[in-house]
């Protein structure tokens, strides 16, 4: 009896670990809409709901940056949302978001990630100019 508790117990606190020790990760949407010759887009790093940018143990991250892929950048931020809107449409633009966390347990404190963004090309993992996100 006391080795299956123990034997439980210990598989209780593995599981909790596991389920703690997530890693960091950034990932985020666009919502594009073409308007005039100008495309206007939100980029939301806190999307999708079931897989955000997020830091270990699940905690939001403290800063955002972007790049556009337009030679355009943006500032440290500490929300998640941006809006920008490209001036030339290009066959594709490959905007990015790199988000900062606290340091956690020697883990790395930062990552990026780049998502095409499709407006007369096509891959895996576009976002296009639909008006919704994705």
């Amino acid at each position: 009896m006391k080795r299956t508790l123990l034997t439980g117990l210990f598989m209780l606190g593995a599981m909790s670990f596991a389920v703690s020790a997530q890693q960091i990760r950034a990932n985020f949407q666009g919502k594009c809409s073409a308007v005039g010759n100008n495309i206007s887009c939100i980029f939301d790093a806190s999307k999708p709901a079931n897989d955000p940018s997020r830091c270990p143990n699940g905690a939001a991250p403290l800063w955002y940056a972007w790049e556009f892929g337009d030679a355009q950048f943006s500032d440290l931020q500490s929300q998640p949302v941006i809006q920008h809107t490209y001036t030339n449409q290009w066959a594709y633009y490959l905007p990015y978001v790199e988000i900062f966390c606290e340091p956690h347990d020697n883990q790395e404190d930062y990552a990026q990630l780049t998502r095409p963004l499709c407006v007369t090309y096509s891959q895996g993992g576009c976002i296009y100019v639909t008006g919704s996100f994705n």
